[in-house]
């Protein structure tokens, strides 16, 4: 788990991590990502095919490519959070955020006792009771990570990040930008003036700011690697299957 440890330290120190984004629901496939050389891989409830009862598996598969895991959220109840993070997860990256309320609601349901208020339980993330103590010494290395998804979220981005015990913001460009009826329009003015503020409010705030990459696009990769972004994750595993064809 050394890998994890030292992508733990990097993500705490702001350091530039690029992850992988898993949609197809496939251990074989999620082992093949886990041993491709990024950071960390974030497990997609919200569009994804990937069922609860899969992910057990699919974070194993990762963890044999010593990879960080996250899982993006489909549902805020404290039930489906607990039951992720009591699966294995590093992480959470949590859709649509609008206001300090909503994230400090999620941190809440994320930390034991007494940082927060989650269920106390043997799980597979303390090994079933056998690695107890040492999963509960090390609450504070669970990262949780916001989505900026809309207008509202971005006019509440400062009380936002005034959130105790959050790592930082991840920008969702196509859900951003249909929010400024711009679905898509990556180019526009207005959409890449918003972007750039968002990082600056970041680093004004010393917090991690992300932001996906959804094409398979090395030089957009690298852009936004040169922007300052720090927490990337580049392309999904559906579009690059997609791409995967050929040229005859």
């Amino acid at each position: 788990m050394n890998n994890i440890k030292k992508t733990i330290n990097r993500i705490k120190k702001k350091k530039l991590t690029i992850g992988a984004w898993l949609q197809v629901s496939n251990a074989d496939s999620a082992e093949i990502i886990g041993n491709a050389n990024f950071d960390w891989a974030a497990i997609d409830f919200e569009h994804g095919t990937i069922k609860v009862n899969e992910l057990n598996n699919v974070i194993r598969a990762l963890e044999l490519g010593q990879t960080l895991t996250f899982v993006r959220v489909a549902h805020k109840n404290a039930n489906f959070i607990g039951n992720i993070l009591d699966s294995g997860a590093h992480g959470l990256i949590v859709p649509n955020i609008e206001c300090r309320e909503e994230i400090e609601s999620i941190i809440d349901k994320t930390f034991y006792p007494p940082i927060a208020k989650r269920g106390v339980g043997f799980s597979r993330a303390n090994r079933f009771g056998k690695k107890f103590n040492d999963y509960k010494s090390k609450q504070k290395d669970l990262i949780v990570i916001a989505m900026i998804e809309s207008q509202k979220g971005y006019e509440n981005l400062e009380d936002i990040l005034s959130a105790k015990h959050l790592s930082g913001i991840f920008i969702g460009p196509y859900d951003l930008s249909a929010s400024m009826n711009l679905m898509g329009k990556f180019e526009s003015k207005k959409f890449k003036e918003t972007i750039n503020k968002i990082l600056k409010i970041c680093k004004k705030y010393k917090k991690l700011c992300g932001i996906h990459v959804v094409e398979n696009n090395s030089e957009l990769l690298k852009k936004r690697i040169k922007e300052g972004y720090k927490f990337i994750a580049y392309s999904t595993d559906a579009v690059i299957l997609s791409s995967y064809k050929t040229n005859l």
